[in-house]
């Protein structure tokens, strides 16, 4: 017995991730009962390189987060109109804002896998790819935060 991805692709019981796009078992059959997969809330990310209220126990290492996007096609044909008649793409910022929240998930998913509880000194860079392509990269330094104790009294 196996299982049908919601890309459409069919898989062995065998497979732990989809053959085709790659998703896990759990995700692919949660969405096609149609519920979203829970995902753990985001860690602090912060672009600082503190935490203010907070104490860096451990550096954990550099995490990176990389996003590929298509633009669909029609998205691109009303931002070469605005290039035309100017104005501002809603389209092209729609799935900017939405690779932005991909790309910070997933950064807080690879800081958490390090042992981190927090990012510091976090960046995103975007690019224009080929065609209709747009990349986002998240990077920062995942780190174990402790809230810093109040001090009690004047110095």
């Amino acid at each position: 017995m196996g299982w049908e991805c919601p890309c459409g692709a069919s898989n062995t019981e065998n497979h732990l991730k989809c053959r085709a796009c790659n998703t896990p078992v759990d995700k692919a059959l949660a969405i096609a009962a149609g519920k979203q997969p829970e995902r753990p809330p985001l860690l602090p990310i912060v672009t600082t390189h503190a935490m203010e209220g907070f104490t860096i126990q451990a550096y954990r290492g550099i995490v990176t987060a990389e996003i590929v996007m298509g633009i669909h096609m029609f998205k691109d044909l009303g931002a070469g109109l605005r290039d035309i008649f100017g104005g501002r793409s809603g389209g092209y910022q729609d799935e900017l804002r939405k690779g932005k929240v991909l790309a910070l998930q997933e950064l807080s998913a690879a800081a958490r896998e390090e042992g981190a509880n927090a990012v510091v000194g976090a960046s995103l860079d975007y690019e224009a790819g080929l065609g209709n392509m747009l990349m986002i990269v998240a990077k920062g330094t995942a780190v174990t935060i402790e809230r810093t104790p109040q001090s009690s009294g004047a110095p």
